[in-house]
């Protein structure tokens, strides 16, 4: 919870310290998941598809540094097969990640960016489906847990107003029993 609070009060100071010839931009964003779950006795685990959408903010200083953010709803989670039988294990996050970000100009209206930072996630729908069949939620029936942690990396492309966005977030907390979230992602959005 220390770690939380103190990542909130970063994050207040970088917002204040945003100097008046700040550039703010709002953009539009969605694209799809690769997920699964890592750790102890995940051997038997396959990679599933999802989606991400959103709404992104972005404060530009100078220099071509940046402070990335926004409100994106996630889709997690992972397959078991069993012989011919298949456990589906999905999850719905809503994720505010906080990146810093590096652009480097690569044409006058097209800049490639880098950046990384941590993320916060709240669940809010978790389904296990055997064979396709509703088993469980996920939240409620087997109480995984709903608050997730982890950091990200990423790069990207800017041609004028259209986002092309590439990266990889790793959880930090288990999820149930020795389970952490880790997903790629790809994304396409329009700035306005």
């Amino acid at each position: 919870m220390k770690k939380l609070k103190l990542l909130f009060l970063i994050t207040a100071i970088a917002c204040m310290a945003v100097p008046a010839t700040a550039q703010v931009s709002f953009a539009v964003k969605g694209g799809v998941n690769l997920t699964n779950m890592y750790g102890k006795y995940s051997d038997s685990f396959s990679p599933k598809f999802g989606f991400n959408a959103g709404i992104t903010g972005e404060y530009g200083f100078a220099n071509n540094f940046c402070l990335q953010s926004g409100l994106m709803v996630h889709s997690k989670g992972d397959k078991i097969k069993f012989d011919s039988k298949c456990d589906t294990y999905n999850f719905i996050y809503l994720q505010l990640p906080i990146h810093a970000g590096y652009k480097v100009d690569v044409a006058p209206t097209t800049k490639i960016v880098f950046h990384a930072g941590p993320y916060i996630a709240y669940g809010i729908d978790g389904k296990w489906k055997k064979d396709g069949e509703l088993q469980f939620n996920l939240f409620k029936d087997l109480h995984y847990r709903k608050f997730d942690v982890g950091a990200g990396i990423g790069v990207g492309a800017e041609y004028g107003n259209f986002l092309l966005d590439l990266g990889v977030d790793m959880g930090f907390l288990i999820v149930d029993e020795t389970f952490k979230h880790i997903s790629s992602y790809l994304s396409l959005g329009y700035r306005f």
